[in-house]
């Protein structure tokens, strides 16, 4: 009598097989974000040819000066994210979480606008500091603040807000969106690489995102509920309570 042969279970990818392919994919990444910066040089050159010509339209000013400002701002963040992929030092300052928020809203508002989207900003003015990469963090910021807008595409409400904990010792940034919302399966996914419930999506936006904050000591939370929407809470430690800074 023959015996029966056991059927080796499919094992599932390893987390050493995801890091190395999340390693491959970084230098791709930082390969493909150092030749992007020749066609962004072309577009941010074009657009002050544009705007320092006489027969300009005046109605068109407003556009090319924020075509201006979108390059200028790729700029630094491709040539952050480069560093970053590279393990090359940033240069860390201790500055206020709403420096970086704030510029984050400059760029959202315009996109809003364009999406039928409510921005809804509210910040504490005193907030304690924090040890940070501002122009990394502006990518964190914006990452989860577009993905809120993605989320909204018959329009919305996105809400950017800023506050400190009751004890002082933590501040967060909390970006929330009245969304299509993502299940428990794909919520407790979030932040790993490759995981992503977009078509033409990669995953490894949130990815880096979450490693970024790593380096900030941060700590990112996320409540989503179908068809409700996203709340994405970062919580970063204040200086006072970091003895290595």
């Amino acid at each position: 009598m023959r015996k029966k042969q056991k059927k080796a279970a499919a094992r599932p990818l390893s987390s050493e097989v995801e890091l190395e392919r999340a390693r491959t994919l970084t230098r791709m990444m930082a390969g493909f974000v150092h030749q992007f910066r020749t066609p962004l040089h072309i577009i941010a050159s074009t657009g002050e040819n544009l705007a320092e010509h006489s027969r300009m339209p005046k109605d068109m000013l407003p556009e090319l000066d924020l075509l201006r400002r979108s390059t200028d701002r790729l700029h630094i963040a491709v040539s952050n994210l480069l560093a970053f992929a590279k393990g090359e030092p940033v240069e860390w300052v201790t500055a206020s979480v709403n420096e970086p928020v704030n510029k984050v809203a400059d760029f959202l508002k315009e996109e809003c606008r364009k999406r039928n989207v409510e921005l809804d900003m509210r910040q504490e003015l005193e907030l304690p500091l924090v040890r940070m990469q501002p122009a990394l963090l502006e990518e964190v910021f914006l990452n989860f603040a577009m993905n809120g807008l993605e989320a909204m595409p018959q329009g919305g409400v996105l809400g950017l807000l800023s506050q400190k904990s009751s004890d002082g010792k933590s501040v967060r940034v909390i970006i929330g969106d009245t969304g299509q919302g993502m299940d428990a399966r794909a919520l407790k996914r979030l932040g790993q690489a490759f995981a992503t419930g977009k078509k033409e999506g990669t995953g490894m936006g949130v990815y880096f995102a979450c490693e970024i904050l790593k380096t900030h000591h941060a700590e990112p939370r996320f409540k989503s509920t179908v068809g409700e929407g996203t709340v994405v809470t970062l919580t970063f430690p204040t200086v006072l309570l970091s003895s290595s800074q």
